[in-house]
């Protein structure tokens, strides 16, 4: 019996074809879902919440299409949207955060932070997956606009206190990255 052309050109021996079909269809129904609750999201929480979750499921959907095999060259094309998607679940966030430090006040005022927070290990993993697909894909611009975003790692200083070692370790990865993503080698 001969191997059907999705078994030959998966990245991973245990995705099936009908599983990876089925999982593609609901992460593509979360999504619109995700679009029709943008429309109804009535507060600055939901709607980080919202962009969040969207940018995500693009993120998850683009490591599934990965997994299966789909060409590189057209997978990096899709990279720009899920650095938008991005982009805009920090702009949510910024929002919510400035929401935030005028109902409470007590806590001090508005600072940027980047809506990933390193605190918590499945953001923090997301997001360098994120920079390292596109370090790797060679797409410079895209790593600038993700950098852009975690400058709050970048601008703590050198006396970070103990609860901050994530972002301590973001910025050092970040700082690493700069120099060779600034200067990339002629292809």
């Amino acid at each position: 019996m001969k191997n059907s052309v999705f078994h030959e050109r998966r990245r991973q021996q245990f995705l099936y074809e009908e599983l990876y079909n089925k999982t593609r269809e609901n992460q593509l129904l979360l999504i619109k879902v995700g679009h029709d609750n943008k429309k109804v999201a009535s507060t600055t929480q939901s709607e980080n919440s919202i962009y969040q979750f969207l940018h995500l499921e693009l993120f998850w959907i683009w490591m599934l299409d990965y997994t299966a095999g789909i060409p590189i060259n057209e997978l990096a094309s899709r990279l720009v949207a899920i650095v938008d998607a991005f982009e805009k679940w920090n702009d949510a966030y910024q929002l919510f955060q400035q929401d935030a430090a005028l109902e409470f006040p007590e806590f001090g005022p508005y600072e940027y932070v980047g809506a990933p927070q390193f605190s918590n290990l499945f953001e923090y993993e997301n997001t360098l997956q994120l920079i390292s697909i596109a370090i790797l894909l060679r797409d410079q611009q895209s790593v600038m606009r993700i950098i852009n975003v975690l400058r709050s790692c970048l601008d703590m200083g050198d006396h970070i206190p103990t609860r901050s070692l994530p972002f301590f370790r973001a910025r050092l990865l970040l700082s690493t990255l700069l120099n060779p993503v600034t200067q990339l080698p002629a292809p």
